[in-house]
């Protein structure tokens, strides 16, 4: 069971460094755009030149590189690496939590995902995209009526929460 924990680390620390496209090609004077956001080569946000492949391994090229472009010098957010480290941190902890359901893994680490991507884009530029919050909303409607019995730990903790949906 190890090296599934070690694969999910790995694959969240790629699907951190996917979601930091997502909050760094942003833009809140545009409408939101996802194949627009994702298309196109990654660049450093200064100089516009297209970085390498060995300077796009989560977190460990940052540390590389000393935080800084290959090219210009300048510095690189460090919530690059930080967003990559959460999502290879909590992936497996989702999965584990979440173990042997994959379709509840799913749900949850989407609903990380969307978090994640909403918190920094709202640390950035202090709002947060409708499409984004229309998204967390159908994945947390989907999650209440998925979660809706009596035995989930979640109604265990909220239990006025499912007399309320119920009625």
């Amino acid at each position: 069971m190890i090296f599934v924990e070690i694969f999910l680390f790995v694959f969240g620390l790629a699907w951190g460094s996917f979601l930091n496209v997502l909050i760094f090609r942003y833009n809140p004077n545009q409408k939101f755009d996802l194949l627009k956001i994702i298309s196109g080569r990654s660049r450093c946000p200064y100089c516009k030149k297209k970085l390498l492949k060995r300077d796009l391994i989560p977190i460990l090229s940052f540390f590389l590189l000393k935080g800084r472009c290959r090219f210009c010098q300048r510095r690189i957010s460090f919530i690059y690496p930080l967003v990559e480290f959460l999502c290879g941190l909590f992936t497996p902890l989702i999965f584990i939590k979440t173990y042997p359901n994959l379709f509840l893994f799913l749900l949850w680490f989407l609903i990380f995902s969307t978090l994640i991507v909403l918190s920094f884009i709202d640390l950035r530029f202090l709002c947060v995209p409708n499409q984004l919050l229309n998204f967390f909303l159908l994945l947390s409607v989907i999650l209440v009526f998925f979660l809706n019995s009596p035995s989930h730990y979640f109604w265990n903790i909220f239990p006025q929460f499912e007399i309320k949906i119920l009625n």
